[in-house]
């Protein structure tokens, strides 16, 4: 019997997290949306309002520090939607960091 191993093609390990952040808008104007994972080349979201492919967004993430609970290091990246699924009312994207 010949058995198939999926392995995941991705070039770095994700790391799951449970970080809240925001999308920030050009007009200024602020989405609260939750970080799911992260890995070297980018992060995986939930959020409440669908983004296209190929959209990048400017997102502030507040990152817990273990050495001070309750406190936050904040840290402002961009990252271009890869992909988009509707996971029940929520849409699930990955974002690849674009800088």
């Amino acid at each position: 019997m010949r058995m198939s191993i999926n392995k995941d093609s991705r070039a770095s390990v994700r790391v799951p997290v449970k970080w809240r952040a925001d999308v920030m808008a050009g007009d200024q104007s602020r989405l609260a949306i939750k970080v799911m994972d992260v890995s070297e080349g980018g992060l995986g979201i939930l959020s409440d309002e669908p983004f296209e492919v190929d959209d990048v967004l400017e997102l502030c993430i507040a990152i817990p520090l273990k050495s001070k609970p309750g406190r936050f290091n904040i840290v402002r990246v961009a990252g271009r939607v890869r992909y988009q699924v509707l996971q029940r009312s929520q849409f699930c994207m990955g974002l690849e960091f674009s800088r």
